[in-house]
């Protein structure tokens, strides 16, 4: 199948990319499945500290900032497979990334690092009560739109465009809400399936957790049934996700107006 013909209207770009990605189902995997290994056992890797150091009380999440890289990864293939054809498309090397590839990451890695500051500043916003409470609100809404703005920087280093920021910036004009809106129409089965696979195995955890099993049981049980998620659910969103995006950047492209 072709490279997508973009379009604008929210839910017909929702049936579109989820059209689009059952049709390349084989790709999908094709893509993905080099990549497993990596996330699964830097996964397991985060099971095997939490058993050994205790102390931790859950909280080893090395191996899965990991495996966020080989994520992306994938969702750097999946833009090209969107905007290309999946007959076009060569697929990121994680061990030997281009310079776009590093420049994609590089700003996903300053997304990262945002999340951690806004973290570290709500415990002391909400410590001040109302008012910080309003004001990390409106920083959130600030950098959400901020972000937005910027976000078809992404798929333009995808595909090695010289997109800056500041161009993307001006070429989300006219796309915001459709940007926000459309994934939620290309993902609503996904999101639903996730939330219940979700609550199905937080049940048996907690099942677990009452019938006095060890908490390491209980991670290593926890880690098998949570590798759908992982391997399948988790994947998929995302590329419903990077499907919706590469759409509005490919109509903006063809409709340049900055």
């Amino acid at each position: 199948m072709p490279h997508i013909t973009p379009t604008l209207g929210i839910r017909e770009t929702g049936a579109m990319i989820r059209t689009f990605t059952k049709e390349n189902m084989g790709y999908f995997w094709l893509y993905l499945r080099p990549l497993l290994p990596w996330i699964i056992g830097l996964h397991a890797l985060d099971v095997l500290g939490n058993i050994m150091i205790p102390q931790m009380r859950g909280n080893f999440i090395f191996g899965s900032v990991i495996a966020a890289y080989f994520y992306t990864c994938f969702m750097i293939t999946w833009h090209r497979v969107v905007l290309f054809g999946p007959e076009r498309t060569d697929p990121v090397n994680p061990f030997k990334p281009e310079k776009s590839d590093l420049a994609f990451l590089g700003m996903g890695i300053g997304v990262f690092l945002g999340l951690l500051v806004i973290g570290a500043l709500s415990s002391v916003l909400f410590f001040l009560g109302a008012p910080g409470i309003i004001m990390f609100v409106a920083i959130i809404i600030f950098l959400f739109y901020a972000f937005i703005k910027v976000c078809f920087y992404f798929p333009a280093k995808a595909v090695r465009s010289h997109l800056s920021l500041r161009q993307s910036y001006k070429a989300t004009n006219g796309y915001i809400w459709k940007i926000m809106s459309a994934p939620f129409f290309a993902s609503w089965r996904i999101i639903l399936a996730s939330i219940l696979y979700g609550g199905i195995t937080g049940g048996i955890v907690g099942a677990l957790t009452v019938a006095g099993v060890s908490p390491a049981m209980i991670g290593i049980i926890n880690f098998i049934v949570s590798l759908p998620m992982l391997v399948y659910l988790q994947p998929v969103s995302y590329a419903l996700g990077v499907g919706v995006l590469s759409n509005y950047y490919q109509h903006a492209m063809q409709n340049k107006t900055f």
